[in-house]
């Protein structure tokens, strides 16, 4: 990437990644999606049962606090601009605010409608970051199988027990790849 398109300072980083509530009059398809995908919890005091809550608080550090631009700090990761505009949106029951909010692209949340975690990242180590996740492993199904080609066994009791398989789910490019990593001396030739 050249490095003319490379976000550099905290204001470079407020034009491509927000964590706040977008006005509802003025932009209503970024607010509806801003409230369905990118709220976090509602955790900490609202709920202390949440899988994010390690000894009575949230492991990513939720809510965060308010802030009125982007800042990068000595470790260098970002801090998002959250500024304490009045904005809320209500998530189960909670009126919540941009402490909240998970950093996001507009752009990107807008075309894809999900859950999308945009991170700014200027450090080596991201690095590791991705490759923990290129290389998590296999997804993972529970399968069953029987035949229900006679009607009369169709009533028949399953047995759940003996019928469980955990498989692994293997795609055709994870295939591919993890062929190509133990052989990569060899060609792979499809027919």
């Amino acid at each position: 990437m050249s490095i003319e398109f490379k976000p550099q300072t905290p204001d470079d980083i407020d034009k491509h990644i927000t964590a706040k509530i977008p006005d509802e009059n003025e932009r209503p398809n970024l607010h509806g999606a801003v409230q369905n995908y990118m709220v976090h919890g509602p955790c900490g005091p609202y709920n202390k049962n949440l899988p994010c809550m390690k000894n009575g608080s949230c492991s990513k550090f939720s809510p965060k606090e308010f802030r009125q631009r982007a800042l990068i700090d000595e470790a260098g990761f970002p801090k998002y601009r959250r500024t304490d505009n009045g904005r809320t949106v209500k998530k189960k029951e909670c009126i919540l605010n941009n402490k909240f909010i998970i950093a996001y692209n507009p752009e990107l949340l807008l075309n894809f409608g999900c859950h999308i975690n945009v991170k700014y990242t200027c450090q080596k180590s991201s690095i590791k970051y991705l490759f923990k996740y290129v290389h998590k492993g296999n997804d993972h199904t529970t399968t069953t199988l029987y035949n229900t080609s006679d009607p009369s066994e169709a009533t028949q009791v399953v047995d759940k027990i003996r019928n469980y398989y955990d498989c692994r789910y293997i795609s055709a490019c994870e295939a591919v790849w993890f062929i190509w990593i133990r052989n990569p001396r060899e060609k792979i030739i499809c027919d």
